[in-house]
């Protein structure tokens, strides 16, 4: 957890280029979107020549996706979906 109770979330995507658009506007996701509490496997899963990375803070656990952490083949990936 990160100061005054807020979560950070990570997202790491490859060979993605974030057009100006995204950047003035943001965007979204249409489905479920994998997000991960350790940055170092955001950065493994952006690893290219285009890589983006989303950092996400979110406010209280209402907000966030669900921890299945517990149900996950890789659990040391910390995944929020």
């Amino acid at each position: 957890r990160s100061r005054k109770g807020f979560q950070t979330l990570w997202r790491g995507l490859r060979q993605v280029k974030a057009t100006d658009r995204f950047m003035k506007e943001g965007g979204t996701e249409l489905a479920f979107m994998s997000t991960t509490s350790n940055l170092e496997v955001a950065v493994k899963y952006s690893l290219s020549s285009n890589s983006l990375l989303l950092k996400i803070r979110v406010s209280n656990f209402m907000k966030m996706g669900a921890d299945v952490q517990w149900l996950s083949a890789f659990p040391g990936e910390a995944e929020f979906l």
